[in-house]
């Protein structure tokens, strides 16, 4: 009676830590931007179309953060230039 409960959970395989999905959309979206794209499109986790959904939203967001980031700097910029006597 217990073989074919055995046998099932010894054809169960632990994920990779890697190819979780969870794991590579966080790495995408809160660390790694659009450098987070080979773990992406090496992951089989997901379906081609979810590939390509998760790229354009992680580009998007990646053009959303630099955009900030150049704003901000201009911003530090100009209050520097203002502030500083040359």
């Amino acid at each position: 009676m217990e073989e074919p409960i055995v046998a099932e959970v010894a054809c169960q395989r632990e994920v990779p830590f890697h190819e979780r999905r969870w794991v590579v959309v966080c790495a995408m979206l809160f660390a790694a931007l659009f450098l987070g794209f080979p773990l992406l499109w090496r992951s089989r986790a997901f379906s081609t179309l979810e590939k390509i959904f998760w790229t354009i939203v992680v580009s998007l967001e990646t053009v959303v953060v630099f955009w900030a980031f150049w704003r901000i700097m201009q911003w530090c910029y100009e209050r520097l230039q203002n502030s500083l006597p040359l």
